[in-house]
């Protein structure tokens, strides 16, 4: 299944457990790093081996990130351990409206600005969160498809010429 590496404030619950929500939809796994979790690892090889595990990060820059700095410095963390990745992981930031975005964000993302108090682009929002998802998905998907095919060609080719050695 493929999984979403969601970097959020856990003040922002009544915005992620929507996008959680639709994501589950369509399935796609988002993941969701707690520090509290009771997986045995510090939480930097917690975050950093969930990164690895995903297709994606999508970022979620809300002011509850921007104004608490311990929050944004995981979610910095979380952006340049994405970036670092080998093959690099994709990373969209989805803004909130009036909060600064750090600089390095500009050069390393694609985002998005949506208006917490607008319902509209709160919506568009959301459908931009989906629609990158379901195409992820549908990429992976056709990945697996594609190694699968080469797969059968290859175990073909090979009990193949085990049959003509007989």
């Amino acid at each position: 299944m493929v999984r979403i590496f969601i970097a959020h404030s856990s003040k922002d619950d009544w915005l992620i457990n929507t996008i959680v929500s639709n994501l589950k939809l369509i399935p796609v796994e988002p993941y969701l790093a707690k520090v509290e979790d009771p997986t045995p690892y510090p939480l930097p090889q917690k975050i950093d081996n969930a990164i690895e595990t995903s297709q994606a990060v999508f970022v979620f820059w809300t002011s509850n990130v921007a104004n608490n700095q311990d929050t944004r410095d995981v979610v910095n963390w979380e952006i340049s351990a994405a970036y670092h990745k080998k093959p690099r992981k994709d990373i969209y930031v989805f803004a909130e409206k009036g909060v600064p975005v750090p600089m390095m964000v500009d050069y390393t993302t694609v985002y998005a600005t949506y208006d917490p108090l607008d319902q509209e682009t709160l919506n568009e929002m959301v459908l931009k969160v989906q629609s990158l998802a379901s195409f992820i998905k549908e990429s992976d998907d056709k990945g697996k498809a594609v190694a699968f095919l080469i797969m059968a060609f290859l175990g073909l080719m090979f009990f193949g010429a085990l049959a003509s050695d007989k």
